[in-house]
C-alpha cells in the first residue's frame, strides 16, 4: 500500500448475532465436514445450562492449534480465543486448559510470551 511492499497475512471469517438477548459468535473454521477422513482435526463441544439459559461451545482443532469456535449463550471469552486461532501457534495441554477454562484471560499472557 502506498508504494511500499506489504504481506497481507489472511482474513478471519466471524459472525456474531444476537437473538432475543442470547448472544452467538463464530470465528474461523466452525464445523467439521462429517464426510471422509479428518486426519489430525477434532472438534470439542459442550452443551450446558446455566440460570436456564443454554451455553453451548464448538473448538475446532487440527492437532494442537485452535482453528475456530463457535460459542451461543457465553462469549466472554471471544477476546481470547480469536487471538489463538489467528495466531496459529501450537498449544500444550496446559496452554489449552487455560485458554478455555474460566481463567482464559491468562492465555494472552502466555501469547505475548511466546511472541518474543
Amino acid at each position: 500500500m502506498c508504494g511500499r511492499q506489504e504481506v497481507y497475512p489472511g482474513s478471519l471469517g466471524l459472525n456474531s448475532v444476537d437473538f432475543f438477548g442470547l448472544s452467538a459468535m463464530s470465528v474461523g473454521v466452525a464445523k467439521l465436514q462429517e464426510n471422509g477422513d479428518q486426519g489430525d482435526w477434532y472438534q470439542e463441544e459442550n452443551l450446558k445450562m446455566i440460570r436456564n439459559l443454554p451455553v453451548y461451545r464448538n473448538l475446532v482443532w487440527q492437532g494442537d492449534i485452535l482453528k475456530g469456535f463457535i460459542l451461543v449463550g457465553d462469549t466472554s471469552q471471544v477476546g481470547v480465543l480469536t487471538a489463538l486461532v489467528k495466531s496459529g501457534r501450537p498449544l500444550t495441554q496446559v496452554q489449552k486448559n487455560l485458554a478455555i477454562g474460566k481463567r482464559g484471560t491468562l492465555a494472552v499472557g502466555l501469547l505475548n510470551r511466546n511472541s518474543g
